[in-house]
């Protein structure tokens, strides 16, 4: 842990050097102030319906025999976002799952499972976006069409795994159980208890209609977040093509998953200059709106976050 927050400082302080390095202050003033904020208020309005999308597809991965009200999956999923934003290594989703697992009948590996999964086809799909992104915008650079390859590689070997342990329970059970054969009694029945509650949670991928509700819904919220992204260019006056937010979100989401300091500070805005560059946006244009679109984004997670936390405490 100390390691990786040591990692993540090194690469803040990397990234914004290089955000920053070339910026002219006075036109990245000019910019801001000719901020539009009826967009800036639309697009955090719908940024945040995003998350109700999110708690949606989790209702429906979790399955009709999870009965929690949507709006309770609502309020644990943004008390998780706020601590994922804070926290490293996705402690968020731990967190989400020990509510479920707390609130409901399922246990918490099965909860954790299902986050899992959740989060497999969040990156294959978002994927997907920027295929497509690609093709219509041919001018991108090496580094999207780099990026492209290895999320393509990344989430399909992840894609792959959790089908290959959801249509193979005994075998994976077998293998899992040999490994923790070293452990004490407890320990060794402890472990093999949540791998049956981990396999437990993967059926969802058994369920044709449940599969497809959840890709949908991930297509849906990634468009909500499009719409969010759109609607900050407008309010900077940032010229735009169906590629660009598609570039922009693909380009934050994947450099978010490096380690950074808490609100992903430096490696955001590096990610966005970097996308709108390969759009003949100018560094001081890309600054300014990376730096609304971080802070506007935070604004409504920390909100919508302390208010599912404190609703949950």
């Amino acid at each position: 842990m100390i390691i990786r927050r040591g990692i993540g400082v090194v690469l803040t302080a990397v990234f914004i050097v290089l955000a920053v390095r070339n910026l002219e202050y006075s036109q990245l003033v000019g910019y801001l102030k000719n901020l539009s904020f009826p967009c800036l208020l639309a697009s955090m309005s719908v940024f945040a319906c995003s998350y109700f999308v999110r708690a949606w597809r989790w209702k429906i991965a979790s399955g009709p025999e999870i009965t929690l009200p949507f709006l309770r999956f609502s309020k644990i999923l943004m008390a998780g976002m706020l601590i994922n934003e804070i926290f490293p290594a996705r402690a968020g989703d731990f967190y989400q799952a020990h509510r479920i697992s707390q609130t409901t009948s399922q246990r918490f590996a099965s909860a954790l499972a299902v986050r899992g999964i959740i989060r497999v086809f969040e990156g294959l799909t978002l994927t997907f976006l920027l295929v497509i992104a690609l093709r219509l915008d041919p001018h991108c650079d090496t580094v999207f069409r780099a990026l492209r390859i290895s999320t393509i590689t990344v989430f399909s070997i992840a894609a792959l795994g959790v089908f290959f342990i959801a249509f193979t329970p005994e075998l994976s059970f077998r293998v899992a159980s040999w490994l923790t054969r070293r452990f004490s009694n407890k320990a060794g029945e402890t472990l093999a208890q949540a791998i049956r509650d981990f396999l437990a949670g993967l059926q969802v991928l058994k369920s044709p209609t449940r599969l497809a509700r959840v890709l949908l819904l991930s297509f849906l919220h990634w468009g909500v977040e499009i719409v969010s992204f759109i609607l900050i260019f407008c309010a900077l006056g940032v010229t735009w093509n169906v590629a660009t937010p598609v570039l922009v979100l693909s380009a934050v989401c994947f450099a978010c998953l490096l380690p950074s300091v808490p609100g992903g500070l430096g490696i955001f805005e590096y990610a966005v200059i970097l996308a709108l560059s390969t759009q003949g946006v100018t560094e001081n244009q890309a600054f300014a709106l990376a730096v609304v679109l971080h802070l506007s984004q935070l604004l409504v997670t920390a909100s919508l976050g302390l208010y599912g936390w404190f609703k949950e405490s």
